[in-house]
């Protein structure tokens, strides 16, 4: 078995505890039979797990190696939203860095890095002159380019963020955006850190689960886009996540109610009993569809 693989098993293992917990919180709210759970029980689970994982805040900025990380970042996402030819040396010069910086500290420095990295460029999204201004003026030395890298990526962060609805028209990201443009920069940061550091070490797996609820749940995302991260997430069977129910959620929401009805049936035969929670589920989604689109969906 190679190393991705024990990685994969290893981190399925421990989505399952995360998961549980989740289930447990939803299990509190009424459900709705043909529709996603809020998402919010999941982003706020992340706020207990970070701390258990990363223990108290480092103060990046007092270690040389922590601002040169920090730099190195902006350098990054600027030369990708340039579509810079040297992108792989600036990811290479960020991790090289990192290392440094975990070799200093610890590497629970790599999520406060990746905290602080966030907190200043939402500040700069948002228009804070000051941040942005002092942002310069620490990175100028290393990079000459700085104030181009932060125009183009801010520029591309406009972009994504109003198709996804997550800013304001004047640029206000609001309380409840704020936390899933945390949770996207958190996986393009352990997306680029993933290649000198184990992701196992670096990214909790109720994260990896949230991400993979916002691309399925909420992001607009094309559908059959949607249905292929399902297929790729299920195939490695890592996330404990419910793939059938997410594929009739989004048949139903594309017009294919018909498919739906007849996965959602499948998926409570092929169900262990056990599982309750999974059949009643499945059972309480059938019989809604079975009011809602009687013709496609008989009981």
């Amino acid at each position: 078995m190679n190393t991705s693989k024990r990685i994969m098993i290893i981190l399925g293992i421990a989505l399952l505890a995360g998961f549980i917990a989740v289930m447990i919180i939803d299990s509190r709210q009424p459900r709705q039979p043909l529709a996603f759970d809020p998402i919010e029980p999941q982003l706020t689970l992340l706020d207990r797990v970070y701390p258990q994982w990363f223990s108290t805040r480092i103060d990046i900025l007092s270690h040389e190696q922590g601002k040169q990380v920090i730099c190195d970042w902006y350098r990054y996402k600027g030369k990708a939203a340039l579509q810079a030819e040297d992108l792989n040396d600036a990811s290479e010069q960020f991790n090289a860095n990192a290392m440094d910086l975990v070799s200093a500290t610890s590497i629970s420095a790599t999520y406060w890095a990746s905290e602080l990295a966030f907190d200043e460029l939402a500040a700069i999204y948002q228009g804070n002159r000051a941040k942005r201004d002092e942002v310069v003026q620490r990175c100028l030395a290393d990079n000459p380019d700085i104030d181009k890298h932060l125009t183009a990526d801010t520029e591309a962060f406009y972009a994504f963020a109003q198709a996804e609805g997550l800013i304001s028209e004047d640029h206000v990201i609001p309380a409840n955006a704020l936390k899933l443009l945390r949770l996207i920069h958190r996986h393009l940061w352990n997306g680029v850190a993933s290649e000198q550091f184990p992701l196992t070490r670096i990214e909790p797996p109720e994260e990896s689960l949230a991400f993979l609820r916002w691309q399925i749940e909420l992001s607009h995302m094309p559908f059959d886009q949607k249905l292929r991260k399902i297929n790729q997430a299920e195939q490695f069977a890592v996330i404990p996540y419910d793939y059938d129910f997410a594929r009739a959620v989004l048949y139903v929401q594309n017009g294919l109610a018909v498919d739906a009805c007849a996965l959602l049936k499948n998926a409570y035969q092929n169900t262990d009993p056990q599982n309750t929670f999974r059949r009643e589920r499945y059972h309480n989604a059938i019989n809604e569809l079975a009011h809602s689109h009687s013709i496609a969906c008989q009981l």
